[in-house]
């Protein structure tokens, strides 16, 4: 079909401060949808929607660079050494902050 990407991949690796707006910006997100996460070792993996997009400003311009994208997979790798110490970290990962009112 004319204008769908079907099998379109695109890696991409965050650090730094990039990698700390998009970490904030996926812990409010998840809290309103509904993504299975799995944890493995040392790494976090979950799919989103497009609705993400919906979330993020910035790409509030250039939604017809994803209007044809059907979701995202995210893969978060942690220094964790188990799957125990990955879980922790992302619990704490999703809890609020004590002063913030939920």
């Amino acid at each position: 079909k004319k204008g769908y990407v079907s099998d379109l991949a695109r890696q991409s690796t965050l650090r730094g401060h990039g990698m700390s707006n998009f970490l904030v910006r996926i812990s409010t997100v998840m809290s309103l949808l509904d993504s299975p996460v799995e944890i493995r070792e040392n790494s976090i993996q979950f799919s989103m929607e497009t609705e993400f997009c919906e979330f993020s400003p910035e790409l509030e311009d250039h939604f017809e660079i994803f209007e044809h994208i059907r979701g995202f997979n995210v893969t978060i790798v942690t220094s964790a050494n188990t799957q125990d110490e990955t879980l922790l970290l992302w619990s704490g990962f999703l809890q609020k902050d004590e002063g913030e009112s939920q």
